[in-house]
């Protein structure tokens, strides 16, 4: 699919892993829609370990304007012990997706809440921030998106919290769905003895009342994990995150990296 630049600090982020004795190349092309001249934006060689690394390869201030197309290019190595991989690959911020005039984006809270707002009618508040929280034995101690202590999430801080299901709720810009088969994934943290629940609900601008699309509770452990919903409509409406509170200190509950597909219409462009 081809895509619209419309900034000169758009940057392509993907996981990549490079694992073995004969590793060859990999490399992150871009080209113009329909030329058949491509660009290396990124490029790495040989055997970097047993391990998924992130990389962010920047698109060039020439592409602004215009249409591009990005492509993976992997060469191999002198034997079988070679093998390169990638994964969660997409634009960042300031990268439009053209087709159906869509927006595509990934929300990676870098740049603060990136069109996500509080709502003022909740108990508590989401609070952004980076490295472990406040309390120990709860909370991330590492982002999802560069999986270090130097990358932003949004978490609720649940020291100091009164009572037990007390309320935080984060609010989406408008969506349009060109179909009804737009979706959205993130990635949430719930670890900790004591964590209340997330909740996502999709929010009809035609209607009062919030649809619970997906719901977690209780500790899933001290990991990041991935959670989809699809919303099933092509009709404007917003997405809520709730988090809510459980019975102490130990409840923090974390967000990061929320992408929408090709389907989902107007988040950023």
């Amino acid at each position: 699919a081809a895509f619209s630049i419309s900034e000169s600090t758009c940057e392509y982020g993907f996981w990549y892993h490079m694992y073995g004795g004969t590793i060859g190349t990999l490399q992150v092309l871009v080209s113009v829609s329909g030329s058949s001249k491509n660009t290396s934006i990124w490029t790495l060689s040989g055997d970097q370990g047993n391990s998924w690394q992130y990389a962010r390869a920047p698109i060039p201030a020439s592409f602004v304007g215009s249409s591009v197309k990005i492509s993976f290019m992997a060469v191999v190595g002198s034997s079988f012990t070679g093998d390169i991989a990638v994964d969660d690959a997409g634009f960042r911020d300031g990268c439009c997706r053209v087709a159906k005039s869509c927006g595509m984006s990934s929300t990676t809270f870098e740049a603060g809440f990136q069109g996500y707002t509080q709502d003022a009618t909740d108990d508590l508040q989401w609070t952004r921030h980076r490295g472990s929280t406040t309390s120990f034995q709860t909370g991330p101690s590492v982002d999802h998106t560069y999986g270090n202590s130097t990358g932003y999430y949004v978490y609720l801080e649940t020291s100091g919290v009164a009572r037990t299901g007390r309320v935080a709720r984060l609010i989406s810009r408008p969506i349009s769905s060109s179909s009804n088969v737009c979706s959205f994934t993130f990635w949430y943290h719930m670890y900790g003895a004591t964590i209340g629940t997330l909740n996502v609900y999709i929010n009809a601008s035609t209607s009062a009342a919030m649809k619970l699309a997906w719901t977690q509770k209780g500790n899933q452990g001290d990991i990041w994990k991935k959670g989809t919903v699809f919303v099933n409509r092509s009709a404007e409406f917003s997405i809520v995150f709730e988090a809510i509170s459980g019975s102490s200190f130990t409840g923090d509950i974390a967000l990061d990296d929320i992408s929408f597909n090709q389907d989902c219409c107007g988040v950023y462009c």
